[in-house]
């Protein structure tokens, strides 16, 4: 599912209004695999 979001448009550095990514949100609730997955996806990009 998070493939596809990104595939359409979706920004893996997109901050809600505390300033928090999503890959914020996966790493603290212990969600590895999405945290790499999100991790690679932003690899080069600026928030």
């Amino acid at each position: 599912m998070l493939q596809i979001l990104l595939q359409n448009g979706a920004s893996p550095t997109h901050q809600d209004p505390l300033g928090r990514t999503a890959l914020d949100y996966a790493t603290e609730q212990g969600h590895e695999e999405v945290a790499a997955f999100l991790r690679h996806a932003t690899e080069g990009r600026a928030a």
